[in-house]
């Protein structure tokens, strides 16, 4: 180097005269260094006049940067041996290219590889013989449970988690991508059979237990397979592991899904205690209208179910809209009233409870089509749902409120036969006043 500007110099972070006299390969990263020969080569040589390359640099503090260079031989036709370098920054260029190539392969939560770039890594690829590779798959259970009943973050939260875990079980040569909202796989290399085998176990230990907030214990269902001797693609092998999966969760999720339930549902008797005497009379009641009405033993346990769930939702309201002494603002009133869709959403997930997710997405339901989230009315109402507001409407008017004062029974007896036939079923609002309270409908 013979001459330079400032610029430069304050590109590389060094001084003019520390730079003058020292090779501009000296300040190329090493693993550039080839490159740097033969452009110096091919320049040298007369093979070309000028190159255009970019190329990295460490600077005096350490960092790496980034330049396009242009070099024009200028000793071309003469004695001496001279060159002309141009450089431009284009660090910020690079680390912008470099981020976009990331968000295109890699999971931007977990930092893990994506399903896209996942999907090119297995397409075609065919393990050589002589080596054992395996695919382990894990998959958190109730993640969608969990998002309803305490928000995303927590979510997000465990997701994060399960990789961390994922991370720390493996080591660098293994591959590990997030492949679906709540599918983990990785593939594991450089290790015999037996080896695989206790990974597999290893993982699915850690992973049977993630504690998170609101009591919650998480766990991710593991399953993996090995490349098989007659088909050795990596395809093969994903397939195996996906059917050894399945065969898992059918026998492991319902029974997660039903103990995540019952947890939520603890996790909101626990933060109001109120809740849960108002969810065992609710379900009480309805039960006893239920056989008042001859209902069938397996609707009156659907029944009682269903009232002991029917608030469920109320888990993701603001605490402080729940004890709210007075009247509910509309934005408040509209939070509160989206505790059927969470219940509904939440119950749901679990096979066995999807009938009564049914019945309490319809309890705020009014005969006249006044009530939500449907606005349906009538016969349109599911019988248990016109069962369950009227018990659900009589506790709340007995019992007391952060928001009113209770009433008696008989009081609240009138009350629910001024609203017969307008938010109550009228026969039913009848029957429970004269079968259940034992109180005479007509002296009301």
């Amino acid at each position: 180097v013979l001459q330079i500007n400032d610029a430069y110099a304050r590109f590389l972070g060094y001084d003019k005269e520390e730079i003058v006299g020292r090779t501009w390969k000296e300040f190329t990263l090493p693993e550039e260094q080839s490159e740097s020969t033969k452009a110096d080569f091919l320049l040298v040589s007369g093979a070309k006049s000028q190159i255009n390359l970019d190329k990295r640099y460490r600077t005096r503090d350490g960092r790496i940067v980034s330049g396009n260079l242009t070099v024009s031989n200028l000793s071309i036709g003469k004695d001496s041996e001279e060159m002309l370098g141009m450089m431009v920054d284009i660090t910020a260029r690079k680390e912008y290219e470099e981020k976009l190539l990331r968000l295109s392969t890699h999971d931007s939560l977990t930092n893990l590889y994506n399903r896209d770039h996942f999907e090119r890594t297995v397409e075609g690829f065919v393990v050589p013989e002589g080596r054992e590779v395996a695919v382990l798959l894990a998959e958190v259970n109730g993640l969608e449970i969990l998002n309803e009943a305490f928000g995303q973050n927590e979510g997000n939260r465990l997701l994060k988690k399960v990789a961390k875990i994922l991370q720390a079980s493996t080591e660098e040569n293994d591959y590990l991508a997030r492949i679906g909202g709540d599918d983990f796989v990785v593939i594991l290399t450089e290790r015999t059979r037996h080896e695989y085998q206790a990974i597999a176990k290893d993982v699915s230990e850690k992973l049977s237990f993630v504690q998170m907030p609101g009591g919650m214990d998480m766990s991710v269902s593991v399953a993996h397979a090995m490349v098989d001797e007659g088909d050795r693609t990596l395809h093969k092998a994903f397939e195996a592991a996906e059917k050894a999966m399945k065969t898992r969760k059918l026998f492991e999720e319902t029974p997660i899904k039903e103990n995540l339930v019952q947890t939520v549902m603890t996790a909101l008797h626990v933060r109001n205690k109120a809740e849960e005497f108002h969810s065992r009379r609710v379900s009480f009641l309805s039960e006893q209208l239920g056989r008042a009405i001859g209902l069938s033993e397996s609707d009156i346990t659907q029944l009682s179910l269903a009232g002991l769930f029917h608030d469920i939702g109320k888990i993701a309201v603001d605490e402080e809209i729940l004890n709210k002494h007075g009247e509910l603002t509309p934005e408040e009133r509209s939070e509160m009233q989206r505790h059927v869709e969470i219940g509904y959403r939440l119950l749901s997930s679990v096979e066995d409870m999807a009938p009564i997710a049914h019945i309490i997405l319809a309890h705020h339901e009014r005969i006249d089509g006044g009530g939500y989230p449907r606005g349906i009315k009538g016969e349109e109402i599911p019988l248990h749902a016109r069962i369950i507001s009227i018990a659900d409407a009589y506790d709340a008017m007995t019992s007391t409120r952060t928001y009113k004062q209770q009433v008696g029974s008989r009081e609240a007896a009138r009350e629910l036969k001024a609203c017969s036939g307008t938010q109550f079923d009228a026969d039913l609002a009848k029957r429970f006043i004269e079968e259940v309270l034992f109180l005479s409908y007509d002296e009301l």
